[in-house]
């Protein structure tokens, strides 16, 4: 791990912070308040790993931290410099990925202040919100995937409140969850008293271009959904807007759509926006910072709902 150009990013950063702190910046109140609920920060875990090619994805919970793998690619000096930057990623230039939106990786700082990156060559703890710090070899897991651990020392929220608030979101997952992830297939879950897991299973349906069936299934509940996709070009790279029906059965056993009642937009994951339409449609829309909303006035959102109506029209 260690080159010249890692020592530098550390110096520059270093620089920075204590520029930062003779101008008393406050980023701990800031970060803090950016989510209505600060446990969404495991979504943006689950887009780090997908935009890294990741099948599957493990998130392993304890009294003090949570622990979360996936064998997604290994961490390079370019995503350290995305991870610890601020407005900086190499995302930007890939539309199709979905750290492009929204604030990322930064929304840990709502319940930690020095998140842990063992990836690669590379393992570091992030001081001060920017600086990568390299660790000791003694606190490198086991094995080939990326661990990214987050402690719960945060300033202003307790131990116990991060546990209990990150315990409830992992219990509430949804099925849905991986729904309109093109990499990730499999989420596993453990908490000190439970454990669970997701799957996902999509098949193209013959004759039906961009049409597929998706199962989704967990220990309890199996779920399916016809999925379809039309494609969009936004500075000329080819993205999607896609809308998903779910499937179940009439009373005399006939397969038929059904009302999906919690039909919030999607943007890779969910959004507050509620549609009312009781199926769902996913888009890659520009959204708010803290991806709970979408600003419907922006001229490229406005391209992407045009095309959905072209979608509903055709499905």
């Amino acid at each position: 791990m260690a080159n010249k150009e890692f020592d530098e990013l550390i110096r520059k950063r270093k620089d920075w912070v204590k520029s930062s702190k003779e101008n008393n910046f406050d980023f701990d109140s800031i970060l803090a308040g950016l989510y209505t609920d600060p446990s969404h920060f495991i979504y943006e875990l689950l887009q780090n790993a997908e935009d890294e090619g990741a099948k599957e994805i493990r998130f392993e919970l304890f009294e003090d931290r949570l622990d979360v793998y996936h064998n997604g690619k290994d961490f390079d000096l370019r995503d350290i410099d995305g991870v610890t930057g601020i407005g900086i990623s190499k995302k930007k230039e890939d539309l199709n990925l979905i750290g492009k939106f929204g604030v990322g990786f930064k929304s840990v700082f709502a319940v930690t202040q020095n998140p842990e990156i063992f990836s690669g060559g590379y393992k570091i703890k992030i001081v001060d919100f920017v600086i990568p710090t390299p660790q000791d070899d003694s606190s490198t897991p086991q094995g080939n995937e990326t661990l990214i651990r987050i402690p719960f020392n945060h300033k202003y929220r307790s131990r116990e409140e991060i546990f209990e608030l990150t315990y409830k979101r992992l219990e509430k997952l949804e099925l849905r969850t991986l729904l309109f992830l093109k990499n990730i297939n499999e989420i596993k879950w453990q908490t000190p008293s439970s454990h669970g897991h997701y799957l996902k299973d999509s098949k193209s349906i013959q004759g039906k271009p961009n049409a597929n069936r998706v199962t989704l299934e967990s220990s309890t509940v199996t779920e399916e959904y016809l999925l379809i996709r039309k494609p969009i070009i936004i500075e000329g790279k080819e993205l999607w807007v896609e809308v998903a029906y779910k499937l179940g059965k009439s009373q005399n056993d006939k397969e038929i759509i059904i009302r999906e009642p919690d039909s919030k937009l999607i943007v890779f994951f969910p959004t507050e926006k509620v549609t009312f339409l009781n199926f769902i449609l996913q888009g890659p829309y520009k959204t708010t910072p803290n991806r709970e909303n979408i600003p419907l006035e922006d001229d490229q959102n406005k391209k992407f709902l045009k095309r959905l109506e072209i979608l509903l029209l055709k499905a």
